[in-house]
């Protein structure tokens, strides 16, 4: 057990700051290595998991935060095979799921769109801390935590990128309707149905009619007049 966690670390500390193309090759078969092993055996990880959180933290290396931000976020929100919840690992490991919080206004773009990417599994899997990563959800940009402001998720649905605003589309849209039901507020959906008709967004968001039915739904159920608008724009 400890030399597999030790030749993932070993892996870890290697590579992961070289742009070189067969490095992030290395180190990104041993993220999906990991990733394989926390499903079917996560305690063999629990001196894995340390490591990743400190290269959460490696300020030069884009690449090496973005992946994993991406990792962390999938074993946060997987489901094991090994008779534990998601959310024993996240209990396990309170420093680590913090850290990963963090990564939510990284700096880079691409760290800060693994993170909302990630969060869907999360939201869908983990209810025991859905409130607290909605909470996180509230602040996506970095000015938002030099000056606290405060940002919540739909002001996000405004973000002046739109990879970002597709991204958190995409999140929402794509998450079963009773989750929506109860624990994604109205105003979030309104502001929701109002980014259908960014075209910008509309571009890049992976959401489809199938999902879109569910939001709408959801909205009608509780009262809203923006399943309508929701129509309206993928119509038109």
């Amino acid at each position: 057990m400890l030399m597999f966690s030790q030749h993932l670390s070993e892996i870890q500390l290697a590579h992961g700051r070289n742009p070189d193309t067969n490095d992030m090759e290395v180190l990104t078969k041993s993220h999906q290595l990991a990733l394989k092993f926390s499903k079917y055996c996560p305690e063999l990880l629990n001196n894995y998991m340390p490591m990743l959180e400190e290269s959460l933290r490696a300020a030069d290396e884009i690449f090496l935060r973005q992946l994993t931000t991406k990792t962390l976020g999938s074993m946060f929100g997987q489901i094991t095979k090994a008779g534990t919840s998601p959310h024993d690992t996240i209990r396990k490991m309170p420093n680590t799921w913090k850290a990963w919080l963090g990564r939510r206004v990284d700096r880079a773009l691409q760290v800060r769109l693994a993170w909302v990417e990630s969060t869907y599994d999360i939201l869908a899997n983990v209810p025991e801390v859905r409130k607290e990563l909605e909470s996180q959800l509230e602040c996506l940009d970095r000015d938002c935590q030099l000056t606290n402001r405060p940002e919540t998720l739909r002001e996000r649905l405004t973000d002046s990128n739109e990879q970002i605003r597709a991204a958190i589309c995409t999140v929402l849209g794509k998450l079963h309707y009773e989750t929506v039901l109860h624990h994604i507020d109205l105003e979030t959906l309104q502001a929701l149905s109002a980014r259908m008709g960014d075209k910008k967004v509309s571009e890049l968001t992976e959401l489809s009619w199938p999902r879109l039915t569910s939001v709408t739904a959801c909205c009608e159920s509780r009262g809203s007049c923006c399943a309508g608008k929701m129509v309206d724009c993928c119509v038109h």
